[in-house]
């Protein structure tokens, strides 16, 4: 009795204690969170593209889909420079090269006709300068001086502009038209200094070798930026027609000729012609006149409605790049027209006075041919 009276103290003791206890609120679950904005992160910060480049951009892309370009060479991009040249290309932006290959007149000729028919099957003309004027004087090129690399400054050995600031005809390579000595046939205090000293009797009779200039008047551009300095007058080109010069019609021939000895004296022959010798071992050296140096250039032109008109124009503002420069002076062994790139020639020319040929004396040059003026004072009597 005594036990279960303790049970119902403590029950009641448990009543007591609960009811005194604070009342507190009602559970509940934690409320949900709203969703947060998801905040984009900033790409990382970069130049900004100018118009031009985005321009540029859709001429390259344009110029992928194109896929082929086809030029007409006048023989300046022939045989193993061709194909450097084509290959580098086509590892750079994937467009595959197709060369339209003749003598500079007939690719000149071939323009013409294609022109009359209606349509031209290529877009870019690479050729002697004398020929890539006419295609100018023709109508047949269109000018490209927003090009990319034509608006860096500073890095010009020769800017490309320099022969037509129109922009028609650039310039891609550069070489020079001088004389050239046999060193075994002539001692070094004979070597001339001035042009006058061909006049010399000691080189009469087949001692001088040149081009005859009824037939290649080429290696005579040299002489008309000369003449035009007055450096030079006709009296001299008619005393150096009485030295009874060594006469051949080819260039190349001209320039063996006195490599292999048949005379001490070329009158003028390129540079990018005469390393080829020297890499074969001829004992032959190129010599500045103290009157100057013509600059040879290589200019390079864009065909009116050309079919390839991108891959043209991205074509051209390559060999322009750093890259394209490099290319061209180790295929073609001519003097890069940038700072940047080094000449692998195998010849330095000590040039104290370049004279680089305009468009007008190209264009003299041809009245004078045109004309006989050389021809008429060289033929025998």
């Amino acid at each position: 009795m005594k036990k279960r009276w303790h049970l119902v103290g403590l029950v009641v003791l448990a009543l007591i204690l609960a009811a005194c206890a604070p009342k507190g609120a009602p559970v509940s679950a934690p409320p949900i969170a709203a969703p947060q904005a998801v905040v984009p992160v900033p790409a990382p910060a970069g130049p900004a593209r100018s118009p031009e480049d985005i321009a540029w951009q859709k001429v390259v892309e344009a110029a992928r889909r194109e896929g082929r370009l086809t030029i007409y060479d006048g023989g300046v991009l022939g045989g193993d420079a061709a194909l450097a040249v084509g290959n580098a290309f086509a590892d750079t932006y994937g467009i595959k090269i197709d060369y339209i290959s003749g003598v500079g007149a007939d690719v000149v000729e071939r323009l013409k006709v294609e022109r009359r028919m209606g349509g031209m099957v290529g877009s870019v003309h690479v050729n002697s300068s004398t020929h890539v004027l006419i295609t100018k004087q023709e109508g047949l090129t269109v000018p490209l001086l927003d090009l990319p690399e034509l608006k860096k400054e500073g890095m010009w050995e020769i800017h490309p502009s320099t022969q037509d600031p129109a922009g028609h005809a650039l310039t891609i390579a550069v070489g020079y038209h001088l004389p050239w000595l046999n060193t075994k046939l002539i001692r070094q205090e004979e070597y001339p200094r001035k042009y006058q000293d061909l006049l010399d009797p000691r080189w009469r009779d087949g001692k001088i070798v040149a081009t005859d200039p009824a037939v290649n008047s080429g290696n005579y551009l040299s002489f008309v930026p000369l003449l035009n300095a007055k450096a030079l007058d006709m009296g001299f080109i008619a005393a150096l027609g009485k030295q009874n010069l060594l006469l051949d019609s080819s260039s190349p021939r001209a320039m063996q000729l006195i490599s292999r000895g048949d005379a001490p004296i070329l009158l003028s022959g390129p540079t990018s012609q005469g390393n080829r010798f020297v890499q074969e071992g001829a004992p032959i050296l190129p010599w500045a006149m103290e009157e100057g140096t013509a600059a040879t250039t290589t200019p390079i032109a864009v065909i009116e409605g050309a079919p390839q008109p991108n891959s043209a124009r991205l074509f051209v503002n390559w060999l322009l790049t750093a890259e394209g420069q490099g290319v061209i002076n180790r295929a073609r062994l001519t003097r890069p027209i940038r700072k940047d790139v080094p000449d692998s020639s195998p010849v330095v020319v000590n040039v104290r006075r370049v004279l680089v040929p305009t468009l007008a004396d190209l264009d003299q040059m041809t009245v004078m041919f045109k004309d006989r003026a050389f021809v008429d004072l060289w033929k025998k009597k």
